[in-house]
Formats: structure tokens, C-alpha cells, sequence
């Protein structure tokens, strides 16, 4: 059986080697994975971080991926780069992806941005980062936005998320899990794996990326 593209996009502040692991295990399996550099994505832009600009070089990028391929692929996003495929996944590109996207897959995404969000990453989040005050305001208007997009996602998804994540509270997959309703195939958790897991070499990231390899290996034989 032969195993379809991915498009992956990696988180804000980091760049695609922070998928490194998980990109090595997909090819390892056949897969074919794309994970561009998102230059928005980036925290040395400072004040000037603006959440629209990523979800431009994200169409552009998703463009010029389907130009190369014609087949049918998966779509996957880490951290911001989930929130940023509930965008494509509903933006003005949405009937070309309906065409052509097998299904999407969400990684350590930001979801249910309310007074509990945020007491998380006020308490918790904080030690982990040092974002300036003005992206924290961006981000979580953008992410506060992006949470309505859910609910009209129309192709199936897989929702990944490690339980001892310190940048976004754990239950945030199982919030896009509620909002995708029926189109939600799986929720796959572990209690020890962090917000890194994509990238990560302990027992419990390993098993969070086995487990969306062979979610989707089974996906495909049906």
C-alpha cells in the first residue's frame, strides 16, 4: 500500500526541525512529508507578529505544495500550525482541500480560549516562555477567533495531545474533538507526553507518533 503526502506545519517560534522526530517516523512508513519554514511564524518579528500574514504564507505554501502533487494528502499542523489548518481548512481555499485532503491532523493544537486558558498560561505557560506582551495580545485574539472555525470543519480529523503539556492546557484536544463533532475519528493521548512530543525521543512522545502513524495507516486500508 502506498502511503499518501503529508503538508506539516511546525508551531509558532520554532521551525520545522522541531518536527524532526515525527517526520523521520512518517517516512520511515512511507509516507512523503513536506514541513516548510514558516517565516510568520517566527517570535523575532516581536511586536510586529501578525496572525494574518501566517495564515497567508500558509495558503501559499498549501498552494504551491498542490501544484507539485495532484494526489490526494493529509494536512497536519503542530501548536499554532494546527490553528492555522483550521483556517485553510475553511477559508477560501476550502473546496480545492475537499478535493484533494484525505483528512487533518491536530497536534498539541490551542483550543477553548477562555478565563481557564489563560489562568493556565498565566500559571503555568508563563515559565515555559518569555513571549512580549503585545504577541501574547495577537495570539490569543487570533487563537479566541480561530475556535469558531472548528465546528465547520467537514473532513475527518485525528486530535493528538500529551498530558503533561505546560504551553497549552491538555484538554484543548478534547474541546476540537467536541467542536469537530462527528468528523473527529480519534483522540489519541498520553498522561507523561508534553507539548513537544513531535519531537521528542522519551517512551511517551515515541507513543504519541506511533499512534498517529498507525491511525493513519489504518485510515488508508479502509
Amino acid at each position: 500500500m502506498t502511503m499518501p503526502n503529508v503538508l506539516l506545519f511546525h508551531g509558532f517560534g520554532v521551525g520545522p526541525e522541531s518536527l524532526r522526530k515525527t517526520v523521520d517516523a512518517m517516512e520511515q512508513n512511507g509516507f512523503r512529508v513536506t514541513a516548510p519554514s514558516m517565516v510568520s511564524f517566527s517570535i523575532k518579528e516581536g511586536d510586529f507578529f501578525d496572525p494574518g500574514k501566517c495564515v497567508i504564507e500558509a495558503e501559499y505554501a498549501l498552494l504551491r505544495f498542490m501544484e507539485k502533487s495532484s494526489c490526494p494528502f493529509y494536512l497536519a499542523g503542530h501548536s499554532l500550525g494546527g490553528t492555522i489548518c483550521a483556517h485553510l481548512l475553511t477559508g477560501r481555499l476550502t473546496q480545492k482541500l475537499r478535493e484533494k485532503v484525505r483528512g487533518c491532523a491536530f497536534l498539541a493544537t490551542p483550543a477553548g480560549i477562555d478565563g481557564n486558558f489563560l489562568q493556565f498560561w498565566q500559571g503555568v505557560a508563563s515559565q515555559e516562555v518569555s513571549w512580549p506582551f503585545a504577541v501574547q495580545v495577537k495570539m490569543f485574539s487570533f487563537l479566541r477567533q480561530s475556535d469558531e472555525l472548528y465546528e465547520n470543519i467537514m473532513l475527518p480529523a485525528v486530535v493528538v495531545q500529551g498530558g503533561r503539556d505546560r504551553h497549552i492546557p491538555p484538554q484543548s484536544a478534547s474541546t476540537i474533538c467536541s467542536k469537530i463533532a462527528g468528523n473527529c475519528l480519534g483522540l489519541i493521548t498520553h498522561a507523561e507526553a508534553d507539548h513537544f512530543f513531535v519531537n521528542g525521543h522519551g517512551e511517551a512522545e515515541i507513543f504519541l507518533q506511533q499512534k498517529l502513524i498507525e491511525f493513519l495507516i489504518d485510515y488508508e486500508a479502509k
